[in-house]
Order: C-alpha cells, then sequence, then structure tokens
C-alpha cells in the first residue's frame, strides 16, 4: 500500500507541474492583451482630444488671435534687445555692478570706471555678451505682463534664457523663451525660442574703448588725441570727451549709422 500511495503522489505531482505553466501562461496572455487594449483606448482618447484641440485652433477666429499674440510677444521681444542695448551702452557694458562704478541717488542707473586712480579695469567682449543676456533675461520678465482682454486669450511665458554673441559687425542673440496661448482652455505653444540679429557697431565701440584705456599704462594722464581720431574715423565712429568733476572725466563713443545706434559711456579717474 505503501508503494501506490508513493506513486499516486508522484503522479499527481508530475501533473501539476505540467498544468502550471499552461496557467501562468493563459494568464501573462491575459493580462497582455488588456494592456493593449488599455493603451488603444488611451491613444484613441488622446487621438479625439488632439483632432478636437487641432480644428479649435484652426478656426480663422482663433488663428486670427494667435497671429496677434505672436506679433504681441515678437515685439516685447524685440523691445527688450533694443532696451538692454541702450541700458548696456550707458553703463559701460555691465548690466551689475562692476569693481568701480558711480552711483548717485537719483537714478536706477549707474556709471562705470575703466580707468580708477592707476587700476585699468573694463570688461572684455565676452563678459559683455553674458551682461547682455542678463539684461535680456530681466527686460524680458516684463513681458510676462502682456495679456489682451479684448482677444480673450492668456499667454504664458517660461523662463528666459539669452545667449549673446558680439561679432565684427553684428549682433547675434539666441533666446529660448517658451510663449503659450490659451483660447477657451485650449493651449497651443506660438514658439519656444527666437533669433535675432542686429547690425552694430559694439565690436569696434569696445576694441576703441579698450585702445583708449590700456595706452594709459604708459601716459597715464593723458589720451593720444590723434591716435583716437584716426581710430574712430577708420570706424565710422565719434567720441566725446567732457570733465566729470575735478579729476574725473566721462568718455562716450557713438555711432549712428545702425538701428539701434550703439552707444558706450564710461568714467576715467585720474
Amino acid at each position: 500500500m505503501m508503494k501506490k500511495r508513493k506513486a499516486n503522489s508522484f503522479l499527481c505531482l508530475d501533473i501539476f507541474k505540467k498544468i502550471l505553466p499552461k496557467h501562468k501562461n493563459s494568464q501573462t496572455t491575459i493580462f497582455i492583451i488588456l494592456a493593449v487594449l488599455i493603451l488603444g483606448a488611451i491613444a484613441g482618447t488622446s487621438y479625439l482630444q488632439q483632432s478636437k484641440k487641432t480644428e479649435f485652433l484652426s478656426l480663422k477666429e482663433n488663428k486670427d488671435k494667435i497671429d496677434r499674440a505672436r506679433n504681441l510677444a515678437l515685439v516685447c521681444i524685440e523691445n527688450s534687445v533694443s532696451t538692454s542695448l541702450d541700458k548696456i551702452g550707458f553703463q559701460g557694458g555691465y548690466f551689475e555692478k562692476p569693481k568701480y562704478y558711480y552711483k548717485d541717488e537719483f537714478t536706477e542707473n549707474f556709471l562705470t570706471y575703466y580707468y580708477h586712480q592707476g587700476e585699468i579695469s573694463y570688461p572684455s567682449k565676452a563678459v559683455v555678451e553674458k551682461e547682455l543676456s542678463k539684461a535680456i533675461n530681466e527686460e524680458l520678465g516684463l513681458c510676462n505682463e502682456l495679456k489682451s482682454e479684448e482677444d480673450n486669450f492668456e499667454l504664458k511665458f517660461g523662463k528666459p534664457r539669452t545667449i549673446t554673441k558680439i561679432n565684427e559687425k553684428d549682433i547675434s542673440f539666441d533666446i529660448i523663451y517658451p510663449v503659450i496661448i490659451s483660447i477657451n482652455g485650449e493651449s497651443t505653444t506660438i514658439f519656444r525660442d527666437h533669433k535675432i540679429n542686429r547690425i552694430s557697431a559694439l565690436n569696434n565701440i569696445l576694441e576703441t574703448a579698450s585702445f583708449m584705456t590700456e595706452s594709459r599704462k604708459e601716459s597715464p594722464e593723458t589720451d593720444c588725441i590723434s591716435c583716437l581720431a584716426k581710430m574712430t574715423e577708420e570706424k565710422n565712429l565719434y567720441m566725446e570727451v567732457y570733465n566729470f568733476d575735478e579729476d574725473t572725466t566721462i568718455v562716450g563713443i557713438y555711432e549712428n549709422y545702425t538701428q539701434d545706434q550703439q552707444s558706450l559711456i564710461f568714467l576715467n579717474k585720474f
């Protein structure tokens, strides 16, 4: 009897082993089918929603709103660049205060010393590029307030990031600035980045300013007027120097043939 029960036990175990894999395979198949059905339902729903959204935003009335919103944002971006170029020029190439600067109590701006009692301190072109990017990012923050109650749309802006490159005859700005418009609950991205290229004399102006400042190493108390006159003439620039106080002069280097009419102003303290 003992031998028979033992044989039966092995037989049951053998049957169980054969059935179990089949049972597991059936469960796996069912789960796969369910997953495919669920994913298909999600994809179908997403497709229908996207189709309705596309159809809604393609209506002429909404397309016109999107175009007006895009133009509104682009104007703000272009103005931010122009305002930043003016500010950087007035502040000697800086957005944030440098080591030596002058600031009175009546304005928000400051003036930068390129020569300060024997020490030369002026920004390189790479520094001015970074300072311009900071200024533009700051100005772009004002675009966040753009809205149009008449068109009944809402604009949302991402965090701006600007890369500035001062070239020989122009300046390029690569502005990453996502702008999203919402119309009656439906949203779409107007653009994610914007490239601006401005004809500019800033490179020549910076070269002239650095030449003038470096020349003080040889002659701290005087400027080589003839050298500067020749250099500005060759670069189609003009320069003005005035007394700022008893021991300080204010220098302005200008051009008047580009869109932004770039200038650079700085101080020399003896």
